[in-house]
C-alpha cells in the first residue's frame, strides 16, 4: 500500500538531495570551464567519455597547429586538472544516486505515477515534504514557480511564461520529468493530454500530473 513516507527517512533524503543539487551545479560549472578552456587549443568543445579519458591519460591528439601556440602547454595542463575533477564529481554523483535509491521510501504514493522514477520522485519528496498542505494542484504548481503569468489587455490575455518563484531545483526536476514522459511516452494519460494540446505551456501538463 502506498504511503506518504516516514519523517526520518525524508529528513535524511532532504540532505542527500541538497548534496545532489550541489554536485549537479559543480558538474555543470566544470563542464562549462572545460568548454571555455579547450576551445583555446582545439576547434571542438564537445564532451565525450572517450575524449575525457584520453585527455587525463595524455593520449588525446590535439591539432598540431594549436600545439605551436606559446600557451598550449599551460592550457593542456589546466585541462587535465579540470577533467580529473569532473570525473571525480561524476563518480561522487553516481555513488550518491545509489545511496538515494536505497533510502527513498519506495512505497510512497508518488511512485504510483507512471513516468516518475526513483531519483525524480526522491527529489520531489525531499523538496516538498508534506503534500497534504496543498489542497489544490494549482497551489502546488504555484509553490514550484510553474504557475503561468498573464496580463489582460482589453479582451486579450497575454502570457509572460511562468512565475519562476520558489525552488528552482524542484522546478527543473518537474520539467525534466515531463520531458522524459513525453519522450518515452510511458504515461498514456499525460501523453494523450499533451498531444491534444501540443504547443501550449507545459504548466497545463504539470497540473494534470499533480492532479492525477
Amino acid at each position: 500500500m502506498a504511503s506518504e513516507g516516514k519523517p526520518i527517512e525524508l529528513n535524511n533524503l532532504k540532505e542527500l538531495v541538497s548534496y545532489l543539487e550541489f554536485l549537479d551545479g559543480e558538474i555543470i560549472r566544470h563542464k562549462n570551464r572545460f568548454k571555455r578552456t579547450i576551445i583555446m587549443i582545439d576547434d571542438d568543445d564537445k564532451i565525450t567519455k572517450k575524449r575525457l579519458r584520453e585527455i587525463v591519460e595524455g593520449k588525446y591528439e590535439y591539432n598540431e597547429e594549436y600545439l605551436r601556440l606559446p600557451y598550449a602547454e599551460a592550457v593542456i595542463y589546466e585541462l587535465r586538472g579540470i577533467v580529473k575533477q569532473l570525473l571525480e564529481l561524476e563518480d561522487m554523483k553516481r555513488e550518491l544516486l545509489r545511496r538515494i535509491g536505497e533510502v527513498v521510501p519506495k512505497d510512497h504514493v508518488i511512485f504510483t505515477i507512471p513516468g516518475i522514477g526513483l531519483i525524480t520522485g526522491a527529489v520531489i519528496l525531499a523538496r516538498v515534504g508534506d503534500f497534504s498542505r496543498f489542497r489544490r494542484a494549482e497551489k502546488f504548481v504555484a509553490y514550484c514557480g510553474l504557475d503561468p503569468v498573464t496580463e489582460r489587455s482589453g479582451s486579450r490575455v497575454v502570457s509572460h511564461g511562468i512565475s519562476k518563484r520558489g525552488d528552482r531545483y524542484l522546478r527543473k526536476t518537474f520539467y525534466l520529468a515531463v520531458l522524459g514522459i513525453l519522450l518515452h511516452r510511458n504515461n498514456p494519460i499525460i501523453v494523450k493530454y499533451y498531444d491534444e494540446r501540443r504547443g501550449r505551456f507545459l504548466t497545463s501538463l504539470l497540473l494534470l500530473v499533480l492532479g492525477s
